[in-house]
């Protein structure tokens, strides 16, 4: 089993026609609204590809009390992902709202989502995350900085899966300091997640090759269409590399890391450059079509 911990996102599509030109706003447009979709995001999403990847999830997560948080619920019952969701009614379920027209993603986002800790709930909801004993059991923490994980969450989660020898793998959330991951077994992060812990940019296989020795770990660092570098050290050496991207025709980038993270953690046994190579494929399959599943 691999048990995911983190931030849930209901990804929101508003399919839409353009009217004409606002009368309110100087260069504004009014588009009307004609159809309305759903797609999991975030940890949600993570779990309902680790199904389709022929693993078995267990998702530890937090909703409100709202629609939408009976909609992942319902969402991730239908697609066979066990799950453990605390629901709090003081907090909004993370929603990311995107426009469409004549089927391509506009740029502007809306984001419903609370920030704040789950401090009242954390010691309630860490009695919930439960560790596998078999082999080929690991661990996917996905942070989107939606108060889910803390440092002390992220700790604790490490320190019981180490103790069973289980590899703990990290989409880490922009901006915050790797510190919060220490002792993880993997991170998988984007060029921008990288740079921002670095504090400074290069191309992806040399940071991967500088985060890899700072945090003392394996490092995938995706790059868009120019593929993902990945990098380890160890007490035999150390050693990295670049996968290309595969070939796709480009529809939608939404959720493309964590199709990444899914296929890192089901195949977290194989060598890097083989891991690198599947999730590769799984990419190129995501941005291929709306939302992640």
């Amino acid at each position: 089993m691999i048990t995911i911990v983190g931030d849930m996102i209901v990804d929101e599509y508003l399919h839409g026609e353009l009217v004409g030109p606002s009368s309110e706003v100087v260069c504004g447009r009014k588009i009307r609204i004609l159809q309305k979709e759903y797609k999991l995001g975030g940890a949600a999403a993570v779990a309902a590809l680790v199904v389709t990847m022929g693993e078995r999830p267990l998702l530890a997560s937090v909703a409100s009390t709202d629609d939408k948080g009976s909609w992942l619920a319902n969402e991730l019952h239908k697609r066979r992902v066990l799950t453990e969701i605390q629901r709090d009614p003081e907090r909004l379920t993370t929603v990311k709202t995107r426009v469409l027209l004549n089927n391509q993603i506009q740029p502007d986002r809306l984001d419903y989502e609370t920030l704040t800790p789950i401090t009242d709930l954390q010691a309630r909801f860490i009695s919930k995350v439960h560790i596998g004993d078999e082999d080929g059991d690991a661990v996917i923490l996905v942070d989107y900085g939606k108060g889910i994980l803390s440092d002390d969450l992220c700790a604790q989660i490490i320190k019981r899966a180490d103790a069973k020898k289980k590899p703990v793998i990290v989409d880490p959330a922009l901006g915050v300091p790797w510190t919060r991951y220490m002792g993880a077994t993997l991170i998988k992060a984007n060029v921008l997640e990288a740079s921002a812990e670095l504090g400074y940019i290069d191309v992806s296989e040399e940071m991967a090759r500088a985060l890899a020795k700072k945090h003392n770990c394996k490092v995938i660092i995706t790059d868009g269409n120019r593929g993902m570098s990945w990098a380890y050290v160890s007490e035999h050496g150390e050693d990295s590399g670049h996968i290309p991207a595969q070939k796709s025709t480009v529809v939608d980038i939404t959720g493309c890391g964590d199709t990444v993270v899914a296929a890192v953690a089901t195949q977290i046994n194989r060598q890097l450059p083989d891991i690198c190579h599947l999730a590769a494929i799984e990419a190129a399959k995501c941005v291929g079509r709306l939302g992640v599943c």
